[in-house]
């Protein structure tokens, strides 16, 4: 429940800080909390699988490379339709090997006994992708995270978005610029045709049928060519494969350009980079220098994974206020903990007006007392039994110690210690808190279950541990002492009160049509 809590509020926390130029995008550690083993976990499942097939690197590889050109790195490549109609059903995808859609599926399943509901498939194909890399010798890298699952595959959709073997170079750079993919990003994507196979109706006709004055492109190697045609003879099966980089085809290495250069380029879409003069020199430099591929690599596909990614505004763009996710963040927060789940009402605008100056004297303090803060609760409709139930929220996370420290060293004349405090909780919070704490020094609001929303807060209140002033007046005060007694014994009563509150405390101030308006960041005004 600890990571499914922190998890989402990692989750605000980017919903909140992205302004609109970063739409969509990505953090390398978004499941730090939520699912912190989500990349060991498919580097597990895709490394069982390569010890079935090696064929699994370059399907796996191929197979992120595919989805992320047609609607984006969005997972709508492994959409399976009963119509034979989805994206994977088109042509220049049937080709594409069934061991790259196993390879993902079964890391899925591994990441879902773990994680239910938190990662996405198209995470998984990037990490996957990695992985292959990786596990075929190439060079590791820093994946980043936090795409969403497409919403459309279709086979009606991929013409004219995947690259040609038959493409020159024009081709190439005009295809991959629409993605924002360098010529640089052209040359060392098309790296990852060290590793693979490709059927010989990709590029037999530049065996038998090149050109009126040359049957074989004059480009190939005559011995390689010769190669071919023993693999390929023209009446070939059309299951026949060829190997894309014939010298080291099972490992992730620059052999594919030293090839290139002795004319062993299997498609014309690969030998075109050596024969062009505008990307030669960078396919000498990447033959002669492994490392200057692999950094170039490395760079390509981090850019290639941002290609189109989809995130909740991506997907309902100017629909959903951030008010309105606000509330259901809050209200997931409290389920993923343990709470009660409620029905959120929604419909909220953002409001136009964000001042510091009218902030003060509309927050309790955590000196309160049960008068003032029954006064302030009252202001939005709250009633006392409002007031002491989404106290209860105090049953997840910290306060820092300057809240509280005056009620362990400075309390009054009498006692330096509010003798409200339980003695043995005084002594452990003046070890987390002592006189000179870092200002960043914290304790938990709830000592006993701090990650769990429960009804152990009210608990802690009745032993002496109310880590605030304004908690522990709630058992002090004889008002309302019974509520919190009640909530202590049932934790039934407690979460229908605060269920009961929360919806309450949700309609406070709502703004609607013309008061407001649906931010398309929510960290600015629209303009």
């Amino acid at each position: 429940m600890k990571l499914w809590r922190r998890g989402l509020l990692l989750v605000l926390v980017m919903m909140f800080s992205q302004g609109k130029e970063s739409e969509g995008q990505l953090v390398e550690n978004f499941y730090s909390a939520s699912c912190p083993n989500v990349e060991s976990i498919v580097n597990q499942a895709v490394s069982r699988k390569r010890d079935q097939t090696i064929i699994t690197l370059a399907a796996t590889l191929r197979l992120f490379l595919h989805d992320c050109f047609v609607e984006g790195c969005d997972a709508s490549i492994i959409i399976a339709s009963p119509n034979g109609d989805a994206e994977k059903n088109f042509a220049d995808n049937l080709s594409l090997a069934g061991d790259g859609f196993d390879t993902v599926i079964k890391a899925k399943q591994a990441v879902e006994a773990q994680c239910p509901g938190v990662v996405s498939c198209a995470d998984i194909l990037a990490v996957a992708a990695r992985d292959c890399v990786v596990l075929a010798g190439g060079p590791s890298f820093p994946v980043e995270l936090g795409r969403r699952d497409g919403l459309i595959s279709k086979a009606s959709r991929v013409a004219g978005n995947l690259p040609e073997p038959t493409f020159n170079l024009n081709q190439l750079t005009t295809m991959f610029s629409k993605h924002n993919l360098s010529l640089t990003d052209v040359i060392a994507l098309s790296g990852a045709h060290t590793l693979g196979f490709s059927h010989c109706n990709r590029f037999s006709d530049r065996l038998y049928n090149f050109s009126p004055s040359s049957t074989v492109d004059p480009s190939l190697n005559p011995d390689y060519a010769k190669q071919l045609m023993a693999t390929c003879p023209i009446a070939v099966d059309p299951n026949i494969v060829m190997t894309l980089d014939p010298d080291t085809p099972f490992t992730f290495d620059n052999a594919y350009y030293r090839n290139l250069v002795a004319g062993k380029g299997l498609l014309s879409s690969d030998q075109v980079l050596f024969s062009d003069s505008a990307s030669r020199s960078t396919v000498l430099n990447f033959a002669n220098n492994a490392d200057n591929f692999n950094g170039a690599f490395v760079t390509a596909m981090r850019k290639l994974g941002r290609v189109g990614v989809k995130t909740v505004e991506a997907q309902c763009l100017g629909i959903v206020s951030c008010a309105d996710i606000l509330a259901m963040a809050a209200r997931d927060c409290v389920f993923f903990a343990g709470g009660p789940s409620f029905p959120v009402e929604l419909g909220r605008h953002e409001g136009l007006i964000s001042k510091a100056s009218r902030v003060a004297g509309n927050l309790p303090e955590p000196f309160f007392d049960l008068l003032q803060l029954n006064t302030m609760f009252a202001k939005h409709n709250l009633s006392l039994t409002d007031v002491i139930a989404l106290s209860g929220a105090h049953t997840l996370g910290v306060s820092h110690c300057n809240r509280f420290s005056d009620r362990l060293y400075n309390f009054s004349s009498s006692s330096p210690v509010d003798p409200s405090l339980n003695p043995d909780y005084a002594k452990r919070l003046m070890v987390t808190c002592s006189k000179e704490a870092d200002p960043g020094a914290i304790s938990n609001l709830d000592p006993d279950t701090p990650f769990t929303f429960d009804n152990v807060y009210y608990k802690n209140l009745v032993g002496g541990k109310g880590l605030l002033s304004s908690d522990q007046v709630l058992l002090s005060d004889s008002a309302s002492q019974p509520t919190v007694l009640d909530f202590a014994k049932n934790p039934g009563n407690f979460d229908g009160a605060f269920v009961a509150a929360m919806r309450k405390l949700g309609s406070v101030g709502v703004k609607t049509g013309i008061q407001g308006e649906v931010r398309r960041d929510c960290t600015t005004f629209n303009s």
